[in-house]
């Protein structure tokens, strides 16, 4: 197992199972509505503090869930999460959209597109880089704390690169050995 995470030979083929066999509106909105709604009530507890933050965290795995699905379920879902973000947690709301909705977003897709799981996690680290500098320097919300701010420089920006691509790969890891566990459970059916 150590093997296997450190050569990122980790098999995304089990990721396949979870596609949708025949599409449909219908589909779509069920699976989409119920990640979404999901993915907004783990992204909601961030604001009770301590294992809230863990749950919030959680809230990428419905979206990369419904992306699985397929990319039309994976995108209904993201901007319903969005939706109902607004509603509940407003402030939490553009983060979801720029940092943990755009990396399951992106991985998600990566997982229906590539066949390595090291270009899901470069894919996916890079769609999350680009939200965590949007955040940073475009609408200047300081997402990691006041030390860093809104300044971006060389150095800040490569460690944000850096960081992104290591959460992705444990994202990544993570998924994979979930889908591997869940493998015989069929929501698609």
């Amino acid at each position: 197992m150590r093997e296997r995470i450190f050569s990122l030979k980790i098999d995304t083929s089990v990721a396949r199972k979870w596609r949708l066999k025949e599409r449909s509106y219908l589909k779509t909105f069920k699976y989409g509505g119920m990640t979404g709604i999901l993915g907004a009530v783990c992204c909601a507890f961030g604001m009770l503090g301590g294992i809230g933050f863990v749950i919030s965290a959680l809230a990428t795995l419905p979206l990369i869930l419904a992306t699985l699905m397929s990319i039309t379920t994976g995108v209904f879902s993201y901007f319903i999460t969005f939706i109902l973000l607004c509603v509940l947690q407003p402030s939490e709301a553009y983060v979801y959209l720029l940092t943990q909705g755009i990396l399951g977003l992106g991985m998600g897709i990566g997982f229906q597109v590539f066949k390595k799981s090291i270009s899901t996690i470069l894919f996916s680290g890079f769609f999350l880089f680009l939200g965590i500098l949007f955040i940073l320097g475009v609408t200047k919300f300081t997402v990691l704390g006041p030390d860093v701010g809104t300044n971006l420089s060389w150095n800040i920006s490569a460690m944000i690169l850096l960081f992104s691509i290591v959460y992705s790969a444990i994202w990544v890891v993570g998924v994979t050995t979930f889908l591997n566990k869940f493998s015989n459970f069929n929501l698609t059916k």
